[in-house]
């Protein structure tokens, strides 16, 4: 999940990540399935086009339709191997299905996630991005898969159980609006 951010980085950053999207497809035999998160003002797929002009291999990528509905979003991320994450919303539902992740931090509010999922060796620093340093996460992410998904599960309920207290508070502050009109 990549989304359009900061127009010179977004081209040096967008060859490493169809380099990086080679390399997954050479080394583990993976293909790259990107998920758009938003189609207005900034246009994920927008972000997928940069990258996959890059590719030496076209096959290795390729992007679903845009879909809304989260919920029929999630399957996608359930059945990943890993999730290569710039959006918020997709380490969250990675979090949430128990997919790990590398997250690519153009924001504070991504640090402040993978922070609070216990998954800081997996972030990198949009402004900082390499080559070796993705290639590098993914190989001790696909060594320590099984781990980092036992932590995404303790993680991802406490996730859940935050997620209900809030629904369960806003609908206490919008009954009570109502009642005092």
């Amino acid at each position: 999940s990549l989304r359009p951010w900061n127009k010179a980085l977004q081209i040096k950053n967008s060859k490493i990540l169809a380099q990086f999207v080679d390399w997954l497809h050479f080394k583990y035999g993976l293909k790259t399935l990107f998920v758009p998160f938003q189609l207005t003002k900034d246009n994920d797929m927008d972000a997928f086009e940069a990258v996959s002009i890059h590719l030496q291999n076209k096959n290795a990528f390729s992007a679903v339709p845009y879909n809304p509905n989260f919920q029929e979003v999630l399957p996608y991320l359930a059945h990943s191997q890993a999730i290569i994450g710039m959006r918020l919303h997709s380490l969250i539902f990675a979090a949430l299905v128990n997919t790990p992740f590398i997250a690519l931090a153009y924001s504070q509010k991504i640090n402040s996630l993978v922070t609070e999922l216990d998954q800081k060796d997996y972030l990198l620093e949009w402004e900082k991005l390499t080559l070796t340093d993705l290639q590098n996460k993914f190989s001790s992410l696909q060594k320590n898969h099984t781990q980092i998904k036992k932590i995404l599960k303790t993680k991802g309920f406490l996730q859940d159980k935050k997620a209900l207290e809030h629904i369960s508070i806003l609908k206490s502050a919008i009954g009570s609006l109502f009642r005092n009109l």
